[in-house]
């Protein structure tokens, strides 16, 4: 799996970092970690940060698949806030798809992991020293720097 998660605040926020190729089942078995993880408290925040992937193979129909598996754990993702720290503008129009207000959830997606964590209430100086898991180090030198919003679709 190409995204590993710390569990921060008492159980009220996840995250997570993706790294290297990322697919729709990879983004699904994390989903399900998450929510069979005791720790994680209903109504978390969790911030998923993909900068370092560097090969997107998530499709379209993760959409579905990561509504059915939010819709059988309502409960938890109720009130949640999700933040996605996006590398590409296909992860905006995923972003923008998503009927995250249909589970009383809601997701943002973010250019930059700052803002994404202003939004969350968390600052990414202590998320970055609280991360104990190093990433592979093939990924060490990919540029995690923000990248540029996407132009506006017409």
């Amino acid at each position: 799996m190409s995204i590993d998660y710390v569990i921060l605040d008492q159980g009220t926020f996840v995250y997570a970092r993706g790294w290297g190729a990322l697919t729709d089942d990879d983004v699904i078995a994390h989903e399900r970690r998450v929510m069979a993880d005791p720790r994680v408290r209903r109504g978390f925040r969790q911030l998923l940060d993909y900068r370092w992937v560097v090969d997107d193979r998530v499709g379209e129909d993760l959409l579905n698949r990561l509504r059915d598996v939010h819709a059988h754990a309502k409960a938890k993702v109720h009130g949640a806030r999700y933040a996605v720290v996006a590398h590409s503008a296909h992860w905006f129009r995923l972003g923008n798809a998503y009927p995250c207000d249909q589970l009383g959830m809601t997701c943002i997606v973010f250019n930059c992991p700052s803002t994404a964590g202003i939004w969350l209430g968390v600052n990414d100086i202590d998320m970055a020293d609280a991360w104990s898991v190093e990433l592979p180090e093939a990924f060490a030198n990919v540029d995690r720097r923000a990248v540029a919003a996407p132009a506006a679709q017409p």
